[in-house]
């Protein structure tokens, strides 16, 4: 799902706020959070740490220093 269509979705369906965990990266982030400012949805962005297919931990960030670090 495209970054914009997730957001006219979340939007559609009264969302407010939501995570968005890419699996060990962060390749949507930075063009959903831009995008999110004009559907007026807010965004927590964070990584969902995998090795293989098991699931390790998921960080979200509080703030940009917590994104960035």
């Amino acid at each position: 799902m495209s970054p914009n269509a997730l957001l006219k979705k979340a939007k559609a369906m009264n969302i407010a706020a939501f995570a968005l965990t890419d699996i060990n990266s962060s390749t949507m982030a930075l063009e959903l959070l831009r995008l999110s400012k004009t559907q007026d949805v807010k965004i927590v962005l964070g990584v969902d740490f995998r090795n293989g297919a098991e699931q390790k931990f998921v960080m979200l960030a509080k703030n940009k220093e917590g994104y960035k670090n």
